[in-house]
């Protein structure tokens, strides 16, 4: 039986993989990421890049690690490859901050228990912190990626060559392209809704996305490269932590 337990700290992580090892038990831990050494963990990331695209949010193993120079090196020695030992192992460890980005999806998947230790409200109700200016930072790039005709291309070619050599139409990649857009503007009549109401608001008050999808596979990706085209990363006035896309698969 594969089982996810879900722990406050690394700290914590650290505890109980000792003890689960010392029993015989095939346990791993999902790493953190770190560009830099620190006394209690290893250098496992030689891309500044990731750094960036976290500090505003994005899930690093779905966008920057796709296009990685050192992505071999990674899965070899590194932070991908610490993945995929986690996700392999009888009894997996993670914190609640790897939960509240990733969602529960991910990390559930194939196991047929799981445990949360000590307060599950946070992971269950994620909060999301998003400054005034990043939010019409990001409407704004959102309608762009919809309205403006040189940006149409960038939901992908829907074509491909023939034995031949010709052009022709490939299904598959014209779904793709389909659900993107899709995606992209339901994103953008969520960003608007929120605008609105932030707008109007003149106190705290509850607040509903007016749409509910399942996230086509490749649109983070797609948000990150159309972003950082446009340095929305550069241009963020929210502090690393609390973002201007705040992990869509999590909080969408």
């Amino acid at each position: 039986m594969q089982s996810l337990l879900v722990y406050p700290t690394h700290a914590n992580l650290q505890e109980e993989l000792e003890r689960y090892q010392s029993a015989g038990i095939d346990a791993e831990i999902y790493p953190p990421r770190k560009t830099e050494a620190t006394e209690q963990f290893s250098q496992n990331c030689w891309n500044l890049e990731a750094d960036r695209a976290e500090a505003v949010g994005f899930p690093v193993a779905t966008t920057v690690c796709f296009g990685c120079p050192a992505r071999q090196q990674c899965l070899e020695q590194g932070y991908l490859g610490q993945l995929i030992v986690a996700r392999e192992s009888t009894v997996a460890l993670a914190t609640h901050a790897r939960l509240k980005f990733n969602g529960f999806k991910e990390l559930v998947q194939d196991r047929s228990y799981l445990s949360i230790h000590e307060d599950p409200i946070e992971l269950l109700r994620p909060t999301c912190s998003l400054s005034p200016q990043d939010l019409l930072l990001v409407h704004g790039h959102m309608l762009n990626l919809l309205s403006d005709p040189k940006w149409l291309d960038w939901f992908g070619e829907s074509t491909k060559k023939d034995a031949d050599g010709n052009e022709v139409e490939d299904p598959a990649k014209q779904l793709r392209r389909e659900r993107l857009w899709e995606a992209t503007e339901a994103l953008c009549v969520l960003l608007d809704d929120l605008t609105k109401s932030v707008e109007q608001a003149e106190s705290s008050q509850p607040w509903r996305s007016p749409v509910v999808i399942d996230l086509p596979q490749g649109f983070p990706l797609f948000l990150w490269w159309s972003s950082k085209v446009q340095r929305l990363d550069q241009t963020s006035k929210t502090p690393p932590g609390g973002s201007c896309c705040q992990r869509w698969k999590a909080h969408w």
